[in-house]
């Protein structure tokens, strides 16, 4: 009597192996993939605070240089905390210079406003009308880089 195997039983496992790691291929890529998009996300809100809390340093150097005109040395390397009440490095802007050229009646703001590790820079440019006094921002423009 001849002992004989069929190879029936050999190629069902190899199917079941066969799909068996491509299925652990797709659960490990989903898997890596929606950490990595968690990351992306905080980046990006970090990123959206760190912008508005550098817009809120232009806001507050504008209405002090509103308030006094004269002030303008005064008003610069002003450091303003985003959380009044918890006051660190990671939640916070500086108001780096705020100069005002008087012939063309133009005011240039740079700030810069840190969240987490993420920097900003915004430079921004306001007109100061003439009869009224009345300040007016005509231009942004926001610059990643290192921090200052």
């Amino acid at each position: 009597m001849k002992n004989s195997r069929s190879p029936r039983g050999y190629i069902a496992v190899v199917s079941a192996l066969i799909l068996c790691s491509i299925l652990t291929l797709l659960v490990l890529t989903e898997s890596v993939t929606s950490f990595w998009s968690r990351f992306q996300e905080l980046y990006a809100e970090h990123k959206s605070q760190s912008v508005a809390l550098a817009e809120s340093c232009v806001y507050e150097a504008l209405a002090e240089y509103e308030e006094d005109p004269l002030s303008v040395e005064t008003i610069s390397n002003q450091s303003i905390y985003g959380d009044s009440e918890n006051e660190t490095a990671d939640n916070s802007c500086v108001i780096d210079l705020i100069t005002f050229d008087t012939s063309a009646r133009i005011v240039r703001i740079q700030t810069h406003a840190e969240i987490e590790n993420i920097y900003d820079i915004l430079y921004a440019t306001a007109s100061v009308a003439t009869s009224s006094g009345i300040v007016s921002i005509t231009s942004w423009r926001e610059s990643t880089s290192i921090p200052p």
